[in-house]
């Protein structure tokens, strides 16, 4: 049996090795740097082994650290479902869920799903994490997010899709561009406009590249954003355009910011919606509740 003591020692070790230091442990535990090190070197001495090596900058983890590390990420995660069964009994009372999604998918698909979500179970917690592809896969593999959401085809090891839709991409332009009254656009029309791209490891910049490419079109981008919002108000600026699925911007164009303008070269022209756990992971009831939503959701962002 694992005493209280221990407990304490696991609870900050599992601290070091997620954060990466025993100083970002400390100021996230509100404890001195020097207790932190002690109850890991109490730790050590209890399991005689070395846990982790210490660093000029921050901590590397031993192999019997990553195991123990594996192994108290893996404890989390059950007794998270262990107590959220419990509220599944009871109603789905109780609970928390995190995801981690790119900034386009927060308000244009996450946030309203969240505002039904939370009238019928307002007792969930929720958390976003946002960051790019590359971030949220790896946070879903580290079991520090229940469900990710990213544009772009998956195929990491680790990681099980179960709900992925292609959409079209749409040029943005202001409501005031030249632009904005047309039903549709060809690339040759869009190709010496100034344009905002995401980087070039997204999965819409990509779609875009191929296409130009495809179509034989120098793509030379004005500006490079990552999040998702700075393209969509780059576009309303009026200085230039974007391509977006519509569902990124839909507040804006409900709002008469800007347009969404079908692209008839949309055959290539298109980015996949990829919606994945870890894969084998025992989702809580909470987590595959707000899953169901969100799939419930995507058809309808087309």
């Amino acid at each position: 049996m694992i005493r209280s003591t221990t407990r304490q020692s696991l609870d900050y070790f599992f601290r070091v090795a997620q954060l990466g230091s025993i100083r970002a442990a400390s100021e996230h535990l509100r404890i001195a740097p020097s207790a932190v090190s002690r109850k890991v070197a109490q730790l050590e001495y209890e399991f005689g082994v070395e846990l982790i090596i210490r660093q000029a900058r921050g901590i590397k983890l031993t192999e019997a650290g990553q195991y123990v590390y594996r192994y108290l990420q893996e404890s989390r995660v059950r007794d998270a479902l262990l107590y959220e069964t419990i509220s599944e009994l009871q109603g789905l009372k109780r609970g928390s869920v995190t995801i981690a999604a790119g900034s386009g998918f927060v308000e244009g698909l996450i946030a309203p799903t969240l505002t039904n979500f939370l009238q019928k179970y307002p007792d969930i917690q929720i958390e976003i994490l946002a960051g790019n592809a590359d971030e949220i896969i790896n946070t879903v593999i580290e079991d520090e997010a229940d469900i990710g959401i990213v544009f772009g085809t998956i195929s990491e090891v680790g990681i099980e899709v179960v709900y992925a839709i292609e959409q079209p991409l749409r040029l943005i332009v202001s409501t005031n561009h030249p632009l904005a009254t047309r039903e549709t656009v060809d690339l040759r029309s869009i190709c010496d406009l100034p344009l905002a791209l995401p980087p070039l490891t997204a999965g819409i910049r990509q779609a875009v590249t191929r296409a130009f490419r495809e179509a034989e079109l120098e793509l030379s981008p004005s500006l490079t954003v990552g999040p998702v919002q700075g393209l969509v108000q780059y576009a309303a600026s009026g200085v230039g355009a974007t391509f977006l699925p519509e569902f990124s911007c839909k507040a804006e164009v409900l709002r008469g910011m800007v347009r969404a303008i079908p692209i008839e070269d949309d055959i290539v022209m298109r980015t996949r919606t990829s919606m994945f756990i870890r894969h084998e992971r025992h989702l809580p009831p909470a987590a595959k509740a707000l899953l169901a939503a969100l799939e419930l959701a995507f058809p309808f962002t087309a």
